[in-house]
C-alpha cells in the first residue's frame, strides 16, 4: 500500500481510508506506447542474435510448455 501511495497512485485521507487516485488518460496512453516500442526493440535484438540452434530449442521449448498447459487444464 506504501509503495502504491509513493507512486501517487492511492492516497490516504484521514477519517476516510484510503482512495484509488484518479488516472490521467494521456499520460496512460503514453507509457503504453513507450512501453510497446521498448518491447518491440527487445524483440528485434533478441531476434538479431538467435542461431538456428537456439530457435529449433525454443520452438521445443514452446510446444513443450503448451502441452504441459493442456494438460493443467483437462
Amino acid at each position: 500500500m506504501r509503495k502504491l501511495e509513493q507512486e501517487n497512485l492511492l492516497q490516504v485521507k484521514p477519517g476516510i481510508g484510503m482512495v484509488i487516485s484518479n488516472v490521467d488518460i494521456e499520460l496512460l496512453q503514453q507509457e503504453l506506447e513507450i512501453r510497446k516500442m521498448l518491447e518491440n526493440y527487445s524483440i528485434q535484438i533478441a531476434c538479431e542474435g538467435i542461431t538456428e540452434e537456439e530457435l529449433k530449442n525454443w520452438n521445443g521449448q514452446r510446444i513443450n510448455c503448451n502441452r504441459q498447459l493442456v494438460v493443467m487444464t483437462e
